[in-house]
């Protein structure tokens, strides 16, 4: 009996310290975990999001309707006043060349992608296009066009020639020489000759008037949705939206709107084309045969439409770079694009990590991104 009543007294002893361990480990937890995991987010997020709001600002994005015709870097034009900072993007994001100038937005796109234009109350990055002049002379990488007062005197595209005589333009003066990414241009007295960056292509605008150019034989003439051996024409006249002479590999095509174009054969050495009273055509250089200009007719008798803007307000990757973030209370790191905030992350103790998808406008792009964020006590 006492042996069994001494046995009941230890088990007893054992519960009861058992019991008093469980109730200390218990009161040690409670007071170690000072907010459950949700609040501590919370909180962290809310002082966070008060932060990035002083840094937002607002965006209109415009988006570009193009009639579905596969053109590269072919102009939209619009006249849309009171813009500030524009860049146009297309549907990776890619910067597109731009140019605005007293209520003129020009842009160079393909016309098979998605546009958008961007407008913001920030400093934007414009990219570069490769249109240049100087004093008698204009292109781009591919193209040069040598002129006076006057005259075109030389025109040539990958370096070959395609004039025998130079073009007699009906100008006595030039006026102005100007260029932005988007084009080079000189303005004659009464007529405009312009470049676009990136495109063998050459603009004529001018007051009605008639323009003969006397080129190289070329092999093969489309004119009037017709094709033709050079050779076997003397002349020919018809109304036409693109004429086109090439050999097997190079070409020139003339395109606009009803073009009253006369073709003569010069002995199978030169090609005279007449464009009769003409207001605005396109010279277009073509790799091959005349199928590589359709596109090109197709698109000069369209135009671009621009939509009406939506309104976001991201965060500006300016702004956040240039100031630091505080969360009060807490131990944090936030990582943001290539931005870093807070302290390095310690290896023991516990951490909260939570993801936020956010836009964020940087160098004239508007982006998705993703916020990470760690927070400690």
């Amino acid at each position: 009996m006492k042996g069994s009543a001494h046995l009941d007294w230890v088990l007893g002893l054992i519960i009861f310290l058992f019991g008093f361990i469980l109730a200390i480990s218990y009161v040690k937890q409670s007071m170690s975990i000072e907010f459950p995991k949700e609040k501590i987010i919370a909180s962290a997020l809310e002082e966070l999001e008060k932060e990035l709001e002083k840094i937002s600002i607002k965006v209109n994005v415009y988006k570009v309707a193009t009639p579905e015709i596969c053109v590269q870097n072919y102009p939209c034009e619009f006249k849309v006043k009171n813009l500030t900072n524009i860049s146009v993007l297309n549907s990776t994001n890619n910067l597109q060349l731009v140019s605005y100038e007293n209520g003129n937005l020009r842009m160079l796109v393909n016309w098979c992608e998605r546009i958008k234009v961007v407008e913001v109350n920030e400093s934007v990055i414009y990219p570069e296009g490769d249109a240049w002049i100087t004093e008698n002379s204009l292109g781009n990488g591919d193209l040069n066009i040598t002129y006076n007062s006057t005259h075109i005197i030389e025109m040539k595209y990958k370096q070959k020639e395609f004039l025998i005589e130079p073009v007699n333009l009906t100008t006595t003066q030039i006026i102005e020489r100007k260029s932005d990414s988007t084009q080079a241009k000189v303005v004659f007295d009464n007529l405009n000759l312009s470049v676009d960056s990136f495109s063998p292509r050459i603009w004529f605008f001018s007051q009605p008037k008639n323009i003969t150019l006397n080129l190289k034989f070329f092999e093969k003439c489309y004119i009037g949705n017709t094709l033709y051996n050079c050779s076997s024409l003397t002349s020919i006249a018809k109304l036409s939206n693109l004429t086109a002479l090439y050999n097997s590999s190079i070409g020139i095509a003339f395109i606009g709107n009803n073009l009253n174009v006369s073709l003569k054969n010069n002995f199978n050495q030169s090609i005279a084309i007449a464009l009769e009273n003409v207001e605005k055509f396109e010279i277009y250089f073509i790799k091959g045969n005349y199928t590589l200009a359709i596109n090109e007719s197709k698109a000069f008798n369209y135009t671009c439409k621009l939509m009406p803007y939506i309104i976001y307000n991201p965060i500006s990757y300016q702004k956040l770079s240039s100031q630091g973030i505080s969360l009060e209370n807490f131990n944090y790191r936030i990582e943001i694009e290539n931005l870093t905030f807070g302290e390095p992350i310690p290896l023991l103790t516990d951490i909260y990590r939570k993801e936020l998808y956010m836009l964020i406008f940087n160098q004239g792009i508007l982006n998705t991104t993703k916020l990470e964020l760690w927070v400690w006590k």
